[in-house]
């Protein structure tokens, strides 16, 4: 934990709930307590809202904001418990009409977002490498009608590779290459590799049968990034661009 953790924590909360009617969720809050008809229900609305966040906020990985999504839940819960006790305390119809065009804020606010981040320059801590997806885009943008990236980038790949060749892919882009290799029958003689999945039939790529695979066709890489490109190709391989992929060559030969 480190404070540009709680940061960004604190970002995605705000990302997700970007309307005054956030505000209303305090009011739920204090209002669970008088509005329960049973203490046990209290306490388990409570409970879950604390476990969540915690459970989300501890941990570190780069993904985190997906184990929040249960907490959003939660607070969406109390939010609008609050705005029921509100109006049920003020009934004047401005108040209702400001509650709803609170809710649809956030669509504006989505909308702007990618622009405004662009403008501002901020960075979103994103690896900022995966062909065809702009990341500001995609992760600040809810909606993902039209978006084709991933399938651009598997087609991209697929065919602009040598035969019998080998892709090494990391977490993210590996899913996508298997779904167009096996559903769509694109490319059965490629070999697609990566740390948790792989096409049928191929090796796991490690520094012992690199080699033979190199050997067999080219070999290509998705990223030269440490982490998302074994270490061991990129301490004893040049990677030279090959389209929207790297093919790893042996150190000091062109090809």
């Amino acid at each position: 934990m480190s404070a540009k953790i709680v940061r960004e924590n604190i970002l995605f909360i705000g990302l997700n709930f970007p309307t005054p009617n956030a505000l209303l969720f305090f009011l739920g809050c204090v209002g669970l307590f008088n509005v329960a008809p049973r203490l046990q229900l209290r306490n388990v609305l409570l409970g879950l809202l604390v476990l969540f966040f915690v459970f989300a906020f501890r941990y570190t990985v780069s993904d985190r904001y997906a184990f929040f999504i249960p907490f959003y839940c939660m607070v969406s819960i109390l939010i609008g418990l609050g705005a029921y006790l509100l109006q049920k305390k003020i009934r004047h119809h401005w108040l209702t009409y400001t509650v709803v065009i609170s809710t649809v804020l956030p669509v504006g606010v989505y909308a702007a977002a990618p622009a405004l981040a662009d403008k501002m320059n901020v960075s979103l801590g994103t690896r900022g490498d995966v062909p065809f997806r702009d990341d500001r885009g995609y992760f600040l943008q809810p909606w993902k009608t039209g978006y084709r990236g991933a399938e651009r980038f598997a087609y991209e790949a697929l065919r602009t590779v040598g035969d019998n060749a080998t892709i090494c892919a990391d977490t993210t882009t590996v899913a996508p290459l298997l779904y167009v290799q096996q559903v769509k029958e694109e490319r059965p003689d490629v070999k697609v590799i990566s740390g948790i999945v792989r096409s049928q039939g191929a090796p796991r790529l490690t520094k012992d049968n690199i080699e033979q695979l190199l050997d067999a066709g080219p070999v290509y890489v998705v990223s030269p990034k440490p982490g998302y490109c074994p270490q061991f190709v990129l301490d004893n391989y040049d990677l030279a661009p090959a389209g929207i992929l790297w093919r790893v060559d042996e150190r000091g030969r062109k090809r």
